[in-house]
């Protein structure tokens, strides 16, 4: 529709900070006559313009090499160390994104604003670099994202974890949804799991069920030998878990999977 491509041109060309707002104001101009599928295409157009001003200044840098050393996607592939997981809810969570292609590739779009800065973030924490696959299926990688729990930003902390990881949330702000300091947060929560449960398959189980009641669980079990498979957890747990090693597997594997992804560089 032509009034469309007129909003998304003085969106474009307004500043960063007004988008949301002048973008508001035009789309109301036009409520009478504007279907919900223009208005979904509008509201998807500003949240990517205005997502990028939101990353942090201090990791913005010269975008204009293509090259395929500095795509991030391809950086997270080669900086994987985690071993795909043999499983069946694994394979069945891969089937599900190779025959939903469409809405895979829109889930890994959305985390191009900001996977960059993770990613370096993960690199300077000693952590994997598939970790960075968690903010996709907790929020899409949106940081204003919030759930029916309140839980809330990029990595989806309820309030009670984000206090205890030094977050503040009060009348006046919540780092919940600032990108550096709750993906700081996340990161160090994630060493900490790791260094307590030492193993990544239950680190990232501990992270969506709480680490207490996966020792309960843990306990519950009585063997000293076991996977995260063998234990009784949550199915949500187990889903959670299954859907991280199918991200990581359908990632590496994209080009046969016939996913496509633009190239991500670094902002």
């Amino acid at each position: 529709m032509a009034y469309l491509n007129i909003i998304k041109k003085i969106v474009n060309m307004s500043p960063g900070p007004h988008r949301p707002w002048l973008a508001l104001c035009l789309t109301g101009l036009f409520s009478c006559s504007v279907k919900a599928e223009a208005n979904t295409d509008i509201r998807l157009h500003i949240m990517d313009r205005t997502q990028e001003t939101a990353i942090p200044s201090t990791h913005r840098g010269n975008s204009q090499n293509s090259t395929l050393a500095n795509d991030v996607w391809q950086r997270l592939t080669e900086h994987s160390v985690l071993p795909h997981q043999q499983h069946s809810d694994v394979e069945h969570e891969i089937k599900l994104y190779r025959e939903n292609r469409y809405w895979t590739e829109r889930k890994l779009r959305a985390a191009g604003p900001y996977l960059h800065f993770v990613l370096e973030q993960l690199k300077q924490h000693g952590l994997p670099a598939e970790l960075a696959l968690i903010p996709i299926i907790e929020s899409r990688y949106d940081p204003r994202a919030k759930s029916h729990g309140n839980a809330a930003g990029l990595w989806q902390f309820v309030p009670v974890t984000a206090r205890g990881l030094g977050l503040t949330i009060d009348r006046w702000r919540d780092e919940r949804k600032s990108i550096e300091r709750a993906t700081t947060a996340a990161l160090e929560y994630m060493a900490h799991l790791y260094s307590e449960f030492n193993n990544w398959s239950l680190a990232v189980a501990a992270y969506n069920a709480g680490p207490s009641r996966l020792r309960a669980r843990i306990r519950k079990h009585g063997k000293a030998s076991f996977q995260l498979w063998d234990l009784p957890v949550p199915q949500e747990t187990r889903r959670y878990v299954a859907k991280f090693y199918a991200l990581q597997h359908v990632v590496a594997h994209r080009d046969a999977y016939g996913i496509s992804l633009p190239p991500v560089q670094p902002h």
